[in-house]
């Protein structure tokens, strides 16, 4: 046998199907870049506090070459799967350890992937995200799911950078996105109960 499937293979081929199956009725979001499927959102519904609950489908690794930021805090948790994301660490020229503080090295000096390292993520782990950390996911295993806690404050834009350390801002979507999302199928949504 070429691979022999594990209890833990196992386990996790089946809590992908359940959520997978959960999920057919929820607001989804498919995410294309490059004219190819990056990424399924679903929205699992609202914390009393504010925040959202979202599971995250990776369909692909990020394929853009750049580094990005998220406009909102979250706390990631693998559910099955694993990725591995390249990681930015700023040359902080001021020592507050602001990203709005930043200056980037020059591509003369070293340019930005040379402050980069990577960090590998398995079912199980948690990954907190902010607007000031500088990440991509550089890849994923077939199968990976991830459940996304997203607190309510969001930062009006996306940050994009391009290896030569210069950026680019994309727009934040709403935060009731899923208002107006489909499921999966094109369908009409069941929304998750609102918080009253």
């Amino acid at each position: 046998m070429d691979t022999m499937l594990t209890v833990q293979n196992i386990f996790e081929q089946n809590l992908r199907a359940a959520f997978l199956a959960m999920a057919k009725t929820l607001p989804c979001r498919t995410i294309i870049v490059n004219d190819k499927p990056y990424l399924r959102r679903y929205y699992l519904g609202p914390m009393p506090c504010g925040s959202q609950k979202w599971l995250h489908e990776f369909l692909s690794s990020d394929p853009e070459p750049h580094l990005h930021s998220h406009p909102w805090t979250a706390v990631s948790r693998v559910i099955t799967g694993g990725y591995t994301e390249e990681l930015y660490m700023p040359d902080y020229t001021d020592g507050v350890g602001h990203l709005q503080n930043v200056t980037f090295l020059t591509p003369q000096k070293n340019g930005i992937k040379n402050n980069t390292f990577d960090k590998s993520y398995t079912a199980g782990d948690e990954n907190i995200l902010y607007p000031d950390k500088i990440h991509r996911i550089k890849s994923v295993e077939p199968g990976t799911l991830t459940l996304l806690i997203v607190a309510p404050e969001r930062t009006p834009y996306w940050e994009f950078y391009n290896p030569d350390g210069t950026r680019e801002r994309v727009k934040t979507s709403p935060v009731d996105w899923h208002k107006t999302a489909t499921t999966l199928s094109g369908k009409p949504a069941q929304l998750p109960e609102e918080t009253p």
